[in-house]
């Protein structure tokens, strides 16, 4: 009898252990699976600022998603530090396909001066792995919150706004001193009349 119960459980000590081998051996592949199936990137981005609006001195960048594969279910997630308000949502959807590039517009508006590092990343949702990419791009915004260094197209649009202002507001007086000229004139006209 204590023969028979030590080879039992030396039999089922042996079994316990050849199956938390395979399960460690086969949970851990799909897990790596997950992170990186065959090694291949399936998607990188770049993003691009674009010329900063003078009058809301908000900063547009523009982030473009390249795929190797083609999903409808890509998660964009933006990470923005103090000193930056991200105008919209900070996680969307979007598509890619692998033809062409998919470009996303967003904004930012900076409250304070500084450097600041804009990140992004995206996410895949696939069958059985999910496939991730990131990016990111440095402002630096000076003390009136524009962007450094100053571009000639944002200083050409910062006076083509300055301009359409200037002659918003003369276009305004011009036109309450006209309406009060020619009020004066009828209400002298009226006083001076003879009944």
């Amino acid at each position: 009898m204590n023969r028979n119960f030590r080879v039992v459980t030396t039999i089922t000590l042996i079994v316990i252990l050849v199956s938390l081998v395979l399960i460690w051996i086969f949970g851990g592949a799909s897990r790596l699976r997950a992170e990186s199936p065959t090694g291949e990137t399936v998607l990188t981005m770049s993003i691009k600022q674009l010329t900063q609006d003078p009058k809301t001195l908000e900063i547009p960048l523009a982030l473009s998603v390249y795929s190797t594969r083609n999903s409808d279910r890509v998660n964009i997630t933006w990470n923005v530090p103090k000193g930056l308000e991200l105008v919209g949502e900070d996680s969307f959807f979007i598509s890619v396909n692998t033809e062409s590039p998919t470009v996303v517009e967003v904004r930012f508006k900076p409250t304070t001066a500084g450097r600041f590092d804009v990140r992004v990343k995206a996410e895949m949702f696939a069958a059985e792995v999910n496939y991730v990419g990131s990016a990111g791009y440095t402002v630096a915004v000076g003390n009136t919150l524009e962007v450094l260094p100053l571009t000639d197209e944002y200083k050409k649009a910062k006076m083509d706004y300055q301009l359409r202002e200037l002659l918003k507001y003369s276009g305004i007086t011009l036109g309450i001193v006209s309406v009060v000229v020619v009020g004066y004139i009828a209400f002298k006209k009226w006083l001076n009349a003879e009944d």
